[in-house]
């Protein structure tokens, strides 16, 4: 409806696979006399979402791959105890961060699978997708008992860690080693949640496919119930 006009062309037109063709054309100064409408960061701020909304790829799964990788290897590193790099000692601050770029890179994962498959079932994204195995029924299941499993660990962590401190009487603890195994167990529960939360998201994208699905079928059978037209001569 305004600067994303000619930019949607351009874009769904190269989703599609369609030939796209330069056309040589001449500039003329603008024979209005009222001042130009355009706005340089509004409308140039609506050009760039439209881009970052129409490639879940680069937008979302690009940079929570890097955040997750960055996490996982960070916090493997730093669960076993301080790690120390030119001089530099890494502590459980730093799994902190490590373990929150988990869970965030986690979830941009999951939104850039959202977003692709709500953009194919609302005709953004043409229908081919690597994807789609994530629209069939089982996968809720399956997400479910991932992040049930998660959680499970994530409770057991948490458990160890309350034993511990039972066994002091519930006094201080020392942190380096107690913290680790309560940030376990937090990364563990949050991403179990999000496993199980997602599942159910799926479920509904599977509803919506079943629907397209079905609705195409039907515009099928009719059309080949239609009687064909007989042209006979005059």
């Amino acid at each position: 409806t305004g600067m994303e006009y000619a930019l949607e062309m351009v874009v769904k037109a190269n989703i599609r696979g369609a030939r796209i063709t330069e056309v040589p054309t001449t500039l003329v100064p603008d024979g209005r006399d009222r001042p130009p409408h355009l706005r340089s960061f509004r409308d140039g701020w609506r050009s760039l979402r439209f881009y970052l909304l129409m490639s879940p790829r680069w937008f979302f799964a690009v940079p929570g791959t890097m955040l997750l990788l960055t996490g996982l290897i960070a916090s493997g590193l730093l669960f076993a105890g301080p790690v120390t790099i030119a001089g530099v000692n890494f502590d459980y601050h730093t799994l902190l961060y490590s373990a929150a770029a988990i869970v965030l890179g986690y979830q941009s994962l999951l939104l850039a699978t959202f977003t692709k498959l709500l953009a194919i079932e609302t005709g953004l994204h043409p229908l081919k997708t690597n994807l789609g195995f994530l629209k069939r029924r089982e996968t809720l299941e399956r997400m479910a008992v991932v992040g049930s499993l998660l959680i499970c660990v994530g409770l057991g962590l948490g458990v160890i860690a309350w034993n511990r401190w039972s066994q002091v009487d519930y006094a201080d603890l020392q942190p380096s080693v107690t913290i680790r195994i309560v940030i376990a167990s937090v990364l563990c529960l949050l991403v179990g949640g999000q496993s199980v939360l997602a599942g159910f998201y799926f479920g509904l994208i599977n509803l919506l496919a079943d629907r397209r699905e079905r609705e195409a079928e039907r515009r099928a059978h009719t059309a080949a119930s239609r009687p064909e037209a007989v042209l006979l001569p005059h």
